[in-house]
């Protein structure tokens, strides 16, 4: 038997869905939605039940005719549409009813339906309703007059809901690309690079996202089976670098798809990890970083000990910050190739058979080799910043001129 809400059970369950809280406690008052208005819509919903199983079909239809909304995926909402739409009607506003709404306007919200169009679907709505009340009434026009004015109530109400939520649901999305571009800002430090850089981003980005680790890890070997840590933080502190094998892990599949969120039980998926065990990750998030080839570089990874709170702003987060990470990988590539030409160049330089020396512009030596500090009878000490026609005969040097 329905019967008209406790108010404040109502409103505890709408106080987290709508930013402003005097709104939410006049909107009954200003409304007058009472009693009367619940038992109406309840014997309304129950001669409208037919009707409710094809609205959501019908309903969506004709969002997908717009010019505007061609290609996006309405087709997963009709079956969760016409289901909410018997439940808008029977007046009974409570933390159920909340939940639906929120999770049905999250859906509208993830595939891109701007508030106008919801405009342009509670209009369909009345309209489709008005000859189905003229039916069950008949004359009776002050029967369809109450019957109208209670549905009216139930559909506002619902209408501002819904674009309140929108309006949070955009609201919360600009201050979180707020916080990107602050996070940007912290770390666009010019003597912040390699691996201070990453060390610092995957701190940051585990304070910002509430995940305990996050970690970035280069891949190398044969078909790029094998992972070395770079940067790892657990609740924002650095954890030792390492290396594993990607066979039977989620990272296999990350170079795989190139961007994989498991928002729970990953151990279950993945039980040959034995690190995800030990570490007692329940989510995983991983993205591919990729070099201007498009060949891999590594793998941005955030994992948590409980499930994903919120996927969309994970995978967006960690998105906004691949870019920057790839970049520090290969800056340290080219870094160690360079140390390596370096060796390579001093070892051949040291062990020649021949004396060799370097001079700067001004004629100053700055690098012998052992050869010809031999040929000379001088310690290399003596001989850097010696000028070089100190070293030289004059007619050699004449020579040379």
């Amino acid at each position: 038997m329905l019967k008209h809400p406790d108010p404040a059970m109502a409103l505890d369950g709408l106080r987290h869905l709508l930013s402003d809280e005097a709104m939410l406690m006049a909107s009954p008052n200003l409304l007058e939605f009472g009693d009367a208005d619940v038992q109406v819509m309840a014997d309304f919903t129950s001669q409208l039940e037919p009707y409710s199983i094809h609205f959501g079909a019908r309903l969506y239809d004709y969002l997908q005719a717009i010019p505007d909304l061609a290609g996006f995926e309405l087709e997963s909402l009709k079956h969760r549409q016409s289901a909410y739409f018997s439940a808008l009607h029977n007046g009974w506003i409570d933390p159920h009813w909340v939940r639906n709404r929120i999770d049905l306007g999250l859906n509208q919200y993830r595939i891109g339906l701007m508030p106008r169009w919801y405009l342009d679907v509670y209009q369909k709505i009345l309209l489709d309703l008005l000859p189905f009340l003229w039916e069950i009434h008949g004359t009776q026009l002050t029967d369809f007059h109450r019957c109208f004015q209670s549905l009216a109530k139930v559909v506002w109400f619902d209408l501002a809901v819904a674009c309140e939520n929108y309006f949070n649901n955009d609201e919360r999305g600009l201050a979180f690309h707020e916080q990107i571009e602050k996070m940007k800002l912290q770390l666009a430090l010019p003597q912040v690079t390699g691996k201070q850089y990453l060390q610092l981003m995957t701190a940051e980005l585990s304070q910002a996202l509430h995940v305990r680790y996050a970690m970035v890890a280069q891949v190398r070997g044969p078909s790029y089976r094998v992972a070395d840590i770079l940067a790892m933080t657990d609740h924002g502190k650095p954890l030792p670098e390492f290396s594993y094998d990607l066979e039977n892990t989620p990272c296999a599949m990350v170079l795989e798809q190139h961007r994989c969120i498991f928002p729970a039980c990953v151990q279950q998926l993945f039980p040959k990890d034995a690190a995800l065990a030990m570490l007692g990750v329940q989510s995983y998030a991983g993205v591919i970083l990729h070099n201007p080839e498009g060949l891999p570089l590594g793998i941005l990874i955030v994992m948590h000990e409980k499930p994903f709170a919120d996927i969309d702003r994970i995978g967006e987060m960690m998105a906004a910050f691949s870019g920057r990470a790839a970049t520090e990988i290969e800056r340290l590539h080219t870094q160690q190739a360079l140390f390596e030409s370096e060796a390579r160049f001093r070892a051949a330089f040291n062990q020649a058979a021949v004396g060799i020396c370097h001079r700067n512009f001004d004629g100053q030596l700055i690098m012998v080799n052992k050869k010809m500090c031999d040929i000379l009878g001088y310690q290399e000490a003596e001989l850097i910043n010696t000028p070089i026609q100190q070293i030289t005969c004059p007619d050699d040097w004449e020579k040379s001129d």
